[in-house]
């Protein structure tokens, strides 16, 4: 079955393939996945996307440095959302990272995933939508999501998974836009509207 139509099927209930339970989700649906998911494939075949991934670069450089202000290690790491591997290329070493899972609801973005693998570092790739991660319970030391969970319909439902993902002692760190986000442009489109 796709991930189109399993994501079609999942509009308020869905399970984790190795989740001990289902999620029941009341969140109201914002985002139409399956339009996200075909928008995210386009891009992937886009001759100049670079473009389009300066400020995921720049943001994931900063994410990954926050591995740097702790002793920790991490040997099995998610990057939830990985489009273009961005936190995979700037880890080099950091966090004691082993295995990085790769994932994305996106073939294309993980085929880009998997032209880059690095070989000081074993990346997987796992295609799977953002809203229900096949992980168990206690099974990852660390997630990372850059600039992909504002897409998601059921963000504190995406974070209880990827907490229940973690390890007890596990870290989750994340990049979203905030309310804030291109305020400018909102004033303006207000400003259209009441013209």
């Amino acid at each position: 079955r796709s991930l189109c139509s399993s994501i079609l099927a999942r509009r308020s209930i869905f399970c984790a393939k190795s989740a001990s339970r289902c999620i029941q989700s009341e969140a109201p649906i914002v985002f139409d996945r399956v339009h996200k998911l075909l928008q995210r494939d386009a891009v992937a075949r886009r001759s100049d996307r670079e473009v389009f991934s300066k400020l995921r670069w720049e943001i994931a450089e900063r994410l990954v440095e926050r591995l740097d202000d702790t002793r920790m290690r991490f040997p099995h790491a998610l990057d939830l959302g990985c489009a273009d591997g961005a936190v995979r290329d700037r880890l080099e070493g950091r966090g004691g990272v082993e295995t990085l899972y790769q994932m994305d609801s996106s073939l294309g973005m993980l085929s880009l995933c998997a032209n880059g693998n690095k070989a000081d570092l074993h990346s997987v790739q796992i295609q799977a939508d953002e809203e229900a991660l096949p992980f168990r319970d206690g099974s990852l030391d660390l997630v990372i999501s850059n600039l992909c969970l504002h897409w998601v319909n059921d963000l504190p439902g995406t974070l209880v998974q990827a907490r229940r993902a973690l390890r007890p002692d596990g870290m989750f760190l994340g990049s979203i836009f905030g309310g804030e986000t291109l305020a400018e442009l909102r004033q303006a489109f207000a400003i259209a509207e009441r013209e």
